[in-house]
């Protein structure tokens, strides 16, 4: 009997000290960095956010449940149509976190973020793309992408603002920056728009040539008009001086006739041309007696001045 009581005892005192053990190792909650703690006594979920570090709570009748305030993507496709009717698929990334300050209260009436991005955040960015898509063509969506992705990032944001203001908990995200991946559009289409490009650099090129056929045809133009203006040029100048050396000589025949009987002495081969007179009679076409005369004349000139 007193053995068993011993037993009993024993028993009794590791139940009680595996109680202490568990009582202990849950009177206290370590809420780690980039999380806050939303406490729930007996179900009902506390106002108060605990920030990281170790927190002492009831055992049994406290419960802790770490909320992540993490930067944290959300990849979505947004599937809408443009302004031309075309289908298209944006893959949008938003850049977000929960605000902690708001965990608690976001976590009674919402939940997490899981829950947050199923219920708000998803809709709102399906929603954005929807209304901003619509207001231009598939092409404008591709060569204005700057412009619409301010305008889908500014859509995210109005459409989270009002539905966390609807739901009670107003600024309970923070959406750091929206990425536009990428626009997606039917087969189809994207073979029209390659073949436009095709077609759009076949033209340059086109373009292109003629202008340097053009530009090669009007140096060759100008290359011949030139050389033309320089032969003319050459030409003036010739005739100029032929007419110049004529008039001289014309002048020094009218000065002095024997000039030219003295030219054709000097190519005279030995015979005596001649020419027939009106008479019919053969006239030599050189007077060497009248030559003679003209070549005596100076002599005597000379003598007389002796």
């Amino acid at each position: 009997m007193n053995e068993s009581k011993k037993i009993i005892g024993v028993v009794a005192f590791c139940l009680l000290g595996l109680f202490l053990l568990i009582t202990a190792w849950n009177s206290f909650t370590i809420v780690e960095g980039g999380f806050v703690g939303v406490k729930k006594r007996l179900g009902n979920v506390s106002n108060e956010e605990l920030e990281q570090g170790i927190h002492f709570i009831i055992p049994f009748v406290d419960s802790v449940t770490k909320i992540d305030t993490r930067l944290v993507p959300i990849p979505i496709d947004a599937k809408a149509a443009s302004k031309d009717l075309q289908k298209v698929t944006t893959q949008v990334t938003l850049a977000h976190h929960l605000t902690g300050s708001m965990a608690a209260e976001t976590y009674q009436k919402i939940g997490a973020l899981k829950e947050l991005d199923a219920a708000v955040v998803g809709p709102g960015i399906q929603e954005a793309v929807k209304a901003v898509t619509a207001q231009y063509t598939a092409e404008e969506l591709i060569t204005r992408r700057s412009t619409v992705k301010l305008q889908i990032e500014e859509a995210i944001k109005s459409y989270l603002a009002k539905s966390l203001l609807e739901a009670g908990v107003p600024g309970a995200i923070n959406v750091n920056s929206v990425a536009i991946t990428d626009f997606q559009f039917s087969k189809e289409f994207d073979e029209s728009i390659e073949a436009k490009v095709k077609a759009e650099q076949e033209a340059l090129k086109a373009e292109n040539e003629k202008k340097t056929k053009i530009t090669q045809a009007e140096a060759l133009a100008e290359s011949i008009k030139r050389a033309a203006e320089a032969e003319a040029y050459k030409t003036q100048k010739e005739a100029e001086a032929r007419a110049t050396a004529i008039k001289v000589e014309g002048e020094a025949l009218r000065s002095n006739p024997s000039v030219l009987q003295l030219r054709a002495i000097e190519r005279w081969k030995g015979y005596v041309p001649t020419f027939q007179g009106g008479n019919g009679q053969l006239i030599p076409f050189v007077n060497v007696d009248q030559l003679q005369k003209h070549s005596a004349q100076p002599e005597q000139d000379g003598n007389a001045g002796k």
